[in-house]
């Protein structure tokens, strides 16, 4: 049996340009937001930010703006990079005022090159009155979106020896490799589910006050509207029988 390579090498050749292409296609900066935890009391948010480059370290600005219903603990934000800390260069931090304003987090973190940069924090669900629920409190709350900005290095200058090699490209296209442009990134918004009240409570409420009362007005009325008579004894049952054959017969019946 004769092994045919044509196949096998054409398949290396398309893995090879598909790899290329996906690298190539992958935004330098990107990131993500979810919510973990379990029941409705405490929960964590979690920002996810990737750095693409393969050899550039840059720094990017975070600002999160979190509801005043989650009341975030800030002494439990952590920021982490291949496994280890990344302490912020700058963090502000405003709290929130329930029913006025709401948390407001901006830090600048320096991402290393080629990582994954993840952002939590821990908060606590409030309890909300029941005229502050939207008409489905059951689908959950939205929480706005985070906003990521930063100077990302340009996709030419990535690689520094690309222009070295072609010079005709490097004359129409001067790329220095400093250059950067501006991007701004927004991750998805988040639903959270928070501990909602028996929307029924007040109408069983009513239903069933209603009935205590209709039972108990309606017996007591009774009581009090009702005539009562005293029942006369029947005849005995020969005087029966006499006054059926006089009213058959057509005689006035006994007294």
């Amino acid at each position: 049996m004769i092994f045919d390579f044509t196949d096998f090498y054409r398949y290396l050749l398309m893995y090879g340009l598909c790899y290329f292409l996906a690298d190539m296609l992958r935004p330098l900066l990107h990131a993500e937001r979810y919510v973990s935890g379990f029941g409705l009391q405490i929960g964590e948010i979690h920002t996810v930010i990737y750095n693409n480059h393969p050899y550039r370290a840059f720094p990017v600005l975070l600002m999160d703006s979190v509801p005043w219903y989650l009341q975030i603990y800030i002494h439990t934000l952590t920021v982490t990079s291949k496994n280890r800390e990344n302490k912020p260069s700058y963090i502000h931090y405003q709290p929130a005022k329930d029913r006025h304003r709401p948390h407001f987090v901006e830090m600048l973190i320096q991402l290393p090159p080629h990582s994954m940069t993840e952002i939590r924090v821990q908060f606590e669900r409030a309890l909300l009155k029941w005229t502050e629920y939207t008409p489905d409190p059951n689908h959950g709350f939205y929480v706005g979106s985070s906003v990521v900005s930063a100077l990302v290095p340009s996709m030419v200058a990535m690689n520094p020896n690309f222009t070295l090699d072609q010079p005709l490209f490097s004359s129409f296209v001067p790329v220095k490799e400093e250059s950067s442009y501006f991007v701004r990134v927004y991750t998805e918004p988040l639903l959270v589910n928070l501990p909602t009240p028996d929307f029924s409570m007040p109408y069983n409420v009513i239903c069933l006050t209603c009935t205590v009362v209709a039972v108990g007005y309606g017996s007591f009325y009774n009581l009090l509207t009702r005539t009562f008579q005293l029942d006369e004894p029947s005849p005995p049952l020969a005087k029966r029988l006499a006054n059926l054959i006089r009213r058959l017969r057509g005689v006035p019946q006994l007294a």
